[in-house]
């Protein structure tokens, strides 16, 4: 009698677990409480037991909530729905605090929607519902819904009413939310140190990201034919003898991490992608002889890559920067690419968008093989010293391997990926590491001899024809001009939003002065007045500029936990106009910035470079 009434507000609040829900059995049976409030019960091996107490379960649920240690600063979340008596007062003892409730979607919340009316809790806007088991799904829950000011906040309870018949389910749910936890840490500490520096990159990376043919010239070129990606893991050290013998026979895409073992062995990959930002990436490429491959490189790439590298260069895009979509009206279609944790997912995306068949992954341990974080002869190869602050994965060869949060995201972007993917063979041949669900296990002379081609074929040859062809019609596009103006217009936006910003620190400071020496209230009065006047100015100022520097985006925001926005409130006292000072010195710092990278864009863009 309740389940309509329920289902209202499930498919309102959460419309993704409205068909989770809808028609789903359970082995679970209701009966009434001695107080004839409706209880849960089960049969297990031909003993039945209850799930909540067969007298009171109302006060049960109440007392457990009541029992909670948990505070108001913290993020709840609780394995076991049931009845949701519990959940009704942890929501009221709590009232204002999230809620994540969690249960595999053919639990007892299967049986309660139709028992009990929930409206006032399922309608509770602090409450979360999670209806999953599979781990995966779990920590995707986890990206999508707790952000990372949760993270450190974040308590998690066992409903033992409930997680007595969930056991085994609920430890593997309580490491994938960990997991998940983990993972956007990692995110974040990546957004915290490298934002600035993506930023720099794509200024100046403009010229030989529109002058480079797009990756999409290589879509579809390359249908059925055999591929193998080679990331830097450290079972590759005893596997690069044999891609010589694939050489030709498959098409061959190195990370650049790899890059330097495959030529040292005299394997000559036909594509390398080179992604990263960071300074240590520009190092991989120097002394490099003019390469004989393919490479393909993203916007924010380290910028002596592009610059310095005498090569075959193809154009990605990989992230939304803020500054490449204004740009979008004057610059050509380049081709997208989906971003992971690692240069080898993005090169996991750019085979399949080849067409390349199967899909051959070597060196993608992922793991610490041998005690070894990459392959020997790569820039980053180290021994793991401790197993500390490290978590257990499933191994290549059964059993538990030893690897790291980041290599870990890496193996969720993978298995993520997988899951959707229906038209392609993937083969791990890493012969170590972790297990990557979704793959098929071969050993890379397996793999060599049934999916390799029978004849040779120069796969660099035609990927340098795609290059040329691609090249004269960027040329021939005069696209400079209207770039050339749309970065001097934002320059000008930028330097006006500078001169109003140093005119607010100006009177801000003053004011400063004159509230510490001697309180004057004209003066006071007129310098409030004309800090108002400017913040007004700045803070539309501002809007012009918040798609050219990354600091100013909503997510990089959060990652840094503060905004670039100092708004003047009336009657601020000593700590909130101290705070108000620090941020437009910090605004100002961030347009100092703006106005660097857009006037290295504009020297760097004419076309004759």
């Amino acid at each position: 009698m309740f389940f309509e009434t329920n289902m209202a507000v499930i498919t309102r609040r959460f419309p993704g677990l409205a068909e989770k829900v809808r028609g789903r059995t359970s082995f679970y049976r209701t009966a009434a409480a001695k107080n004839g409030l409706p209880t849960l019960r089960a049969l297990e091996n031909g003993r039945e037991f209850y799930l909540h107490s067969p007298y009171d379960p109302l006060t049960e649920g109440s007392r457990w909530a009541e029992g909670l240690d948990a505070g108001r600063e913290n993020v709840i979340c609780i394995l076991g729905i049931g009845m949701a008596y519990h959940l009704e007062k942890v929501l009221e003892r709590f009232a204002g605090i999230p809620v994540f409730a969690v249960e595999p979607a053919d639990g007892p919340f299967a049986v309660a929607v139709h028992e009990r009316d929930l409206t006032h809790i399922l309608a509770n806007e602090n409450l979360n519902l999670c209806l999953e088991k599979d781990p995966l799904a779990i920590r995707d829950f986890v990206h999508t819904k707790i952000s990372y000011e949760m993270i450190g906040k974040l308590k998690i309870f066992d409903y033992q009413p409930i997680a007595r018949a969930f056991q085994e389910n609920f430890r593997e749910v309580r490491k994938a939310l960990m997991e998940g936890g983990s993972a956007i840490c990692v995110d974040v500490a990546t957004i915290q140190g490298f934002y600035k520096l993506w930023t720099e990159n794509v200024y100046n990376n403009l010229h030989p990201f529109i002058c480079s043919p797009g990756v999409k010239e290589l879509y579809g070129q390359f249908a059925d034919v055999p591929g193998v990606i080679v990331a830097a893991g450290p079972s590759l050290n005893k596997n690069v003898c044999l891609l010589k013998k694939a050489k030709g026979r498959m098409l061959i895409i190195a990370v650049d991490t790899a890059m330097r073992v495959l030529l040292k062995e005299g394997v000559v990959p036909d594509l390398v992608v080179t992604v990263d930002a960071a300074p240590l990436t520009g190092k991989l490429w120097e002394e490099m002889p003019k390469p004989d491959f393919g490479i393909v490189f993203e916007a924010a790439v380290h910028h002596w890559i592009p610059h310095n590298v005498d090569g075959c260069f193809f154009a990605a895009r990989c992230n939304p920067y803020p500054v490449l979509l204004w740009l979008e009206s004057v610059l050509p279609e380049k081709g997208l690419l989906k971003i992971g944790p690692s240069t080898a997912n993005v090169a996991f995306d750019l085979a399949h968008k080849m067409g390349l068949r199967p899909i051959v992954l070597a060196g993608q341990d992922l793991a610490f093989s041998d005690g070894l974080t990459h392959a020997r002869g790569t820039m980053f190869g180290k021994e793991i010293a401790s197993t500390e602050g490290l978590v257990e994965v499933d191994g290549y060869y059964g059993g538990k391997v030893m690897t790291s949060w980041v290599f870990h995201s890496m193996l969720q972007w993978y298995e993520g990926h997988l899951r959707s993917l229906e038209d392609c063979l993937v083969i791990n041949a890493t012969g170590g590491g972790a297990n990557i669900k979704g793959t098929v296990r071969m050993t890379l002379e397996e793999v060599i001899a049934e999916y390799a081609l029978l004849e040779k074929q120069d796969f660099a040859g035609r990927i340098r024809e795609l290059h040329a062809d691609a090249s004269g019609v960027i040329r021939g596009s005069g696209i400079f001009t209207g770039l050339g103006i749309l970065l001097q217009n934002a320059l000008n936006d930028a330097e006006e939003c500078h001169k109003i910003c140093r005119r607010q620190l100006k009177l801000a400071g003053k004011l400063a002065e004159t509230l510490a020496r001697r309180p004057d209230s004209y003066r006071i009065r007129e310098l409030v007045g004309q800090i108002q006047k400017a913040n007004s100015l700045l803070l539309k100022a501002r809007e012009k500029i918040l798609h050219l520097h990354l600091a100013f985006h909503p997510s990089i925001e959060a990652s840094l936990g503060k905004r670039f926005l100092p708004v003047w409130q009336e009657g601020m006292r000593d700590g909130e106009l101290e705070s108000f000072l620090n941020l437009s010195e910090e605004l100002k710092e961030k347009i100092d910035e703006t106005i660097s990278y857009l006037k290295t864009a504009l020297a760097k863009i004419r076309p004759d470079r």
